[in-house]
């Protein structure tokens, strides 16, 4: 491979998207590749706005994470952004850039500026895992084993998703299988109290600094219980946890397998 090509990765989504993106540079990097960053479309901005793209402070958890100084991230260009969202209309690559969505990219034999999710297919890197939890994993060491944390996003519950469908049954069944008293990360304290305060195995839930303290509480947990969400896959994918329980399929909308290195994984059915 030729050590001179570039490949320039624009990031997008939440902080579970972005660790894939980054993933996918690592790849890119072990196969001999220069590879670029930019967080354009992870800021609030005219374009993300006209795309009606959601903006999760996800640039905040880099820094925190300081991989602003351990990765090499490049200003955006114009002409990237307008050839993005070109390739993103026409589905195809426009001249040197492509918008791959949950594909890997057409070609890159040359330098190549993309843009897309890279979930699958993708080897996960041993490096970017044992930097998170270098990082990450010792700060709630005191979180009790014999107990398991619940990840419960709110949003999914939300009249606009509908990409998860019956995950209240998926909870029960899980919790009912699990038969330990657990307690609760989540972004929605009232619905996640309403959801589980009748179980008398809910200890409550966990009040966090933020998403990345949710993330270290997750990681820390010696059985944990998924949401349907790359931010909560990500949190098994580098815990130590002896049993994870996820959904079975994760998405519905998506044929969605990652090359998990974690074998501690448990399908639930969320079907009825």
């Amino acid at each position: 491979m030729d050590k001179n090509k570039i490949v320039k990765i624009y990031l997008i989504g939440g902080f579970g998207n972005v660790l894939f993106q980054i993933n996918y540079g690592e790849f890119l990097l072990k196969r001999g590749f220069k590879v670029e960053y930019c967080d354009f479309f992870l800021k609030k901005n005219v374009i993300t706005n006209v795309l009606k793209w959601t903006i999760h402070g996800t640039t905040k958890d880099l820094k925190t994470l300081s991989f602003y100084n351990e990765y090499k991230f490049t200003n955006y260009k114009l002409t990237d952004i307008f050839l993005i969202i070109l390739s993103k209309l026409f589905s195809k690559s426009i001249f040197w850039v492509e918008y791959c969505g949950h594909s890997l990219p057409s070609t890159l034999k040359e330098n190549k500026i993309i843009c897309g999710y890279f979930m699958l297919e993708v080897p996960i890197s041993p490096v970017l895992i044992n930097n998170l939890r270098s990082k990450l994993l010792e700060k709630y060491s005191e979180i009790d084993k014999d107990t398991g944390i619940v990840h419960y996003r709110g949003g999914d519950y939300s009249n606009s998703n509908n990409h998860f469908p019956n995950l209240d049954i998926y909870y029960k069944k899980a919790l009912r299988k699990l038969g330990v008293k657990y307690h609760v990360v989540t972004n929605d304290k009232q619905l996640a109290k309403k959801a589980f305060c009748n179980d008398k195995n809910f200890l409550g839930v966990i009040s966090s600094e933020s998403v990345l303290d949710d993330f270290s509480i997750m990681i820390s947990a010696n059985i944990l219980i998924q949401s349907s969400s790359t931010y909560s896959w990500w949190a098994a994918e580098i815990s130590k946890a002896n049993l994870v329980y996820q959904p079975e399929p994760f998405f519905d909308h998506l044929e969605w397998k990652p090359l998990s290195n974690n074998n501690k994984r448990v399908g639930i059915s969320y079907e009825t």
